[in-house]
């Protein structure tokens, strides 16, 4: 049995203080939800760590401070019962952006039987807590342009999308839509909706509001972000048209036989809002803090980098399907702290980014790991083909050669892969192509090409690798580099700034090869075959113009059938590798770890996880 002492931020409180520095301006306005005064946890928790020793005290509020043990150690105005605002950052206060109810109310007791098996019937009632790494800054996708997987966990609990796929059988289900029908040229899809479905506000989702959702993405700002949710679905999109109440048009400008498939992942494109909500809220400052989705749960509270609390949903078209009372997602980075937090009891359940961390987890009796495919394409590196000696097929296989790609794996992780990722998709996944050879580590080969290449053009091999600003990526190029100089290669490295600054360098030229991870998902080959296609707008990063490369890509999108799609798009995985047009080395895999009283669990299969299908046991 997992003792809660009045709710999981008992213990996480720590962790949050520890991620990082700026997180000290949250944790005095979080206690203050999290801990009545006087409570027990509230002195223990002030005793371990003290205001003084956070660094900051928060302004106070009314009633809200002072824990008995600590006041010696709060500001006087606090003891005395001063009321003010939260903290305030930049004119951003830092309190509560929406909310029904207090978080977790501080007193009661949870307690959870630590005995569930996954086979176990199905529950109703109770709280379930997943830990994340980050806040969401928003529940608006169109103003929120985020991919990350942390984010998707909580709005697809609050939206739900048409179809979803089931992790053990990897089947499609049916969730807002009934059933999908390509047209005999698949330009053209039609969606049957099902009927009875109902936003958080009682709105009905219907034709409408698919026309709504989709012109707005297309077209919204001078269809400044179109291209973005386009990408998402593979084949270019031209719009959605209505045919009856219940019934949409997909209408593609060529063929896009995958669409299923892509219908059924979880990212923003598919995040449908309430039609007459968004027409009367969409310019308030407010609207990106207050979802109004079709999906089984609705935003309760959302306070600034601690946690967003969701409710039921009491319009759900399958209220059957509405396990739990409560769904919370605390944020807590890095992910060292999560780890800690899920076998502490403190949270129930959290994805596992780095394989370092499974074999800690796998020991514990508490918890169990899923994983499966993540559905992204891998890390990798990237070369400017624009630029010599890039451009010279001799020195971008001599390099690939230079490489125990095995070994790198080792580095990116610290737990070594059985072998190094050879397509574009990896192992369990239904368009994974096993026989798709690369370079081998070779490095008398790899001197070989070097020599020929120095003796044709007079110069030796040397560039600088940009990274990415985290330690991974540096070990990752490191080990690289210690290969490339058994082969007298000149490289060093560089780890370049976060976020739209690593990418500008990219797009106008200025580098030399490059760190990066194809987060695209590759649920379906048209998503992972375009985007090196010279005529596609995401090509530009690798300055890629390779006519073998365009030829693999058109004939992946010409074909219909499943068999002849599947040979097409190992066949194109098999051109990328003749023309080494990039270095694989790793490709991520999706691990769930959970503790023994959550049920529900499939097994992963994609990049994020249906935390809205679980249940508890008591």
């Amino acid at each position: 049995m997992v003792d809660r002492e009045s709710t999981p931020l008992t213990r996480i409180l720590p962790y949050a203080y520890h991620a990082y520095p700026w997180r000290k301006r949250y944790l005095p306005n979080i206690m203050q939800i999290a801990f009545p005064r006087e409570s027990t946890v509230g002195r223990r928790f002030c005793l371990r760590r003290s205001l003084r020793e956070i660094g900051r005290p928060a302004r106070c509020r009314k009633g809200a401070w002072p824990f008995g043990s600590c006041q010696s150690e709060l500001p006087s105005h606090c003891l005395n019962g001063a009321e003010s605002a939260p903290y305030n950052s930049g004119g951003k206060q830092m309190g509560i952006r929406r909310t029904a109810s207090a978080l977790l109310a501080a007193t009661a007791a949870l307690t959870f039987m630590a005995s569930a098996e996954q086979g176990a019937a199905q529950t109703q009632g109770g709280a379930l807590v997943v830990g994340v790494e980050q806040d969401v800054s928003g529940f608006d996708n169109f103003k929120v342009l985020s991919f990350a997987h942390f984010r998707q966990y909580i709005l697809q609990a609050i939206y739900e999308r048409m179809f979803e796929v089931n992790g053990d059988t990897q089947e499609i289900n049916p969730i807002h839509a009934l059933s999908a029908t390509p047209s005999e040229d698949a330009k053209t899809w039609r969606v049957v909706l099902r009927q009875g479905v109902k936003f958080s506000n009682g709105e009905e989702l219907d034709a409408d509001a698919y026309v709504t959702h989709f012109t707005r993405l297309l077209t919204g700002l001078d269809g400044r972000f179109a291209g973005r949710y386009r990408r998402l679905m593979g084949p270019h999109l031209d719009g959605v048209e209505k045919v009856d109440d219940y019934t949409v048009d997909f209408k593609f400008a060529v063929p896009n036989p995958g669409f299923k498939d892509m219908a059924a992942q979880p990212n923003m494109s598919w995040w449908v809002t309430a039609p007459k909500y968004l027409a009367e809220n969409q310019d308030k400052p407010e609207f990106n803090e207050n979802p109004v989705g079709a999906g089984p749960y609705m935003l309760d509270e959302w306070r600034d980098g601690a946690y967003v609390k969701l409710v039921k949903n009491p319009h759900y078209w399958d209220p059957d399907g509405q396990y739990l009372d409560e769904l919370t997602f605390l944020f807590i980075p890095p992910e060292v702290n999560r780890v800690n937090a899920l076998k502490a009891g403190d949270i129930d359940v959290m994805y596992v980014n780095s394989r370092g961390f499974l074999p800690e987890l796998e020991a514990d009796p508490n918890i169990t790991v899923f994983s499966g495919p993540r559905l992204s394409s891998g890390q990798m590196i990237g070369f400017n083909h624009s630029k010599a000696p890039f451009s010279d097929i001799r020195v971008r296989r001599a390099l690939i050669h230079a490489l125990d790609r095995q070994q790198v794996t080792c580095a990116w992780t610290g737990i070594c892969r059985d072998k190094a990722e050879n397509d574009m998709y990896g192992e369990g996944h239904p368009w994974h192509c096993p026989d798709v050879t690369w370079p081998e580590h070779d490095p008398a080969t790899a001197k070989a090409l070097l020599d020929e290449y120095a003796a044709e053009t007079g110069e030796a091999v040397s560039f600088n690798v940009d990274h990415f600003p985290n330690a991974q990526a540096e070990k990752t190029v490191t080990a690289m580099i210690d290969m490339w100089r058994q082969v007298e290669i000149s490289a060093t490295q560089k780890a370049g700034p976060r976020g739209p600054g690593f990418i500008r360098p990219l797009l106008s030229g200025e580098f030399d090869i490059f760190t990066f991870v194809e987060n695209f998902s590759n649920a379906d080959p048209s998503l992972v075959a375009t985007r090196f296609h010279s005529g596609h707008p995401s090509s530009v990063q690798f300055h890629l113009d390779n006519p073998r490369i365009d030829a693999a890509v058109e004939a992946v999108n010409a074909a219909t059938d499943r068999d002849a799609r599947y040979a097409a798009s190992c066949a194109y995985q098999q051109v990328l590798a003749d023309e080494a047009a990039f270095i694989p080395y790793d490709h991520p895999r999706m691990h769930i770890a959970f503790r023994d009283n959550v049920g529900g669990v499939q097994q992963p299969f994609g990049y994020t996880f249906n935390a809205h299908r679980l249940w508890v046991t008591e």
